[in-house]
């Protein structure tokens, strides 16, 4: 007799174990397709890992010593690869591995989010669905381009399915918050994420999120004109 801790037969819900299988096999799927078919570090990651590289060794964030400009799209990511290049100086790897991780990232929360909204879901649906998101170009390129995307795309997967869960009590959490910070330290759009967040999780203060939400807007277009 099957227990809902048991992987059920084609057609049945997944129990516990079978999430954490059909999660780890897709995971699986992913590490193989950006290995297999992925194009590596493309020409922009090598803007970060020269600021990187400069942060590590003491110079500070700069892509020429003694030039203080900021050619940096992600703070979060280049400070992050600056601080795990002082023990882990091989750059190039370390970018790949710290975007494949956020890749494999991205997959696991996913199913997190399909395990909270459709918690009936059988095992044939979940491999077609998560077996589908590994296998999409954009996620296993980004995953090993070497470039912030991933990490973005981590944070806003993981701040939305958060939200999801905050919906019940109508308020943000402070998982959220921190998310939500995070997301907008990685790249300047996650301030529109915040915007979206407020919007949903406190919708006695619509008024308030619509300013925020057309603020953000205008910050993005200002920074994409510039």
């Amino acid at each position: 007799m099957l227990t809902t801790k048991q992987i059920g037969p084609v057609g049945s819900t997944l129990g516990d174990r079978g999430w954490i299988v059909g999660t780890l096999a897709c995971s699986t799927v992913l590490l193989f397709a950006t290995w297999a078919l992925g194009v590596g570090l493309i020409d922009d990651a090598y803007i970060f890992l020269r600021y990187a590289r400069n942060l590590a060794e003491g110079n500070g964030p700069v892509f020429n010593v003694g030039e203080r400009v900021e050619g940096y799209s992600s703070p979060l990511w280049t400070f992050a690869l600056g601080g795990l290049g002082v023990v882990f100086p091989d750059f190039e790897r370390l970018a790949f591995g710290c975007g494949l991780l956020c890749g494999v990232g991205i997959l696991v929360v996913t199913i997190r989010g399909l395990r909270i909204t459709a918690p009936s879901l059988d095992v044939v649906s979940l491999l077609i669905l998560g077996i589908g998101l590994a296998t999409a170009p954009i996620l296993f390129f980004a995953s090993g381009s070497g470039m912030d995307s991933a990490l973005f795309g981590f944070l806003v997967t993981a701040s939305l399915v958060s939200i999801l869960q905050d919906q019940q009590t109508d308020r943000i959490s402070t998982k959220t918050a921190i998310l939500l910070a995070v997301a907008t330290l990685a790249r300047t759009e996650g301030v529109i994420l915040a915007a979206f967040a407020l919007f949903v999780c406190r919708r006695k203060h619509r008024v308030i999120a619509t300013i925020m939400g057309l603020g953000a807007w205008v910050m993005l277009l200002l920074v994409i004109r510039w």
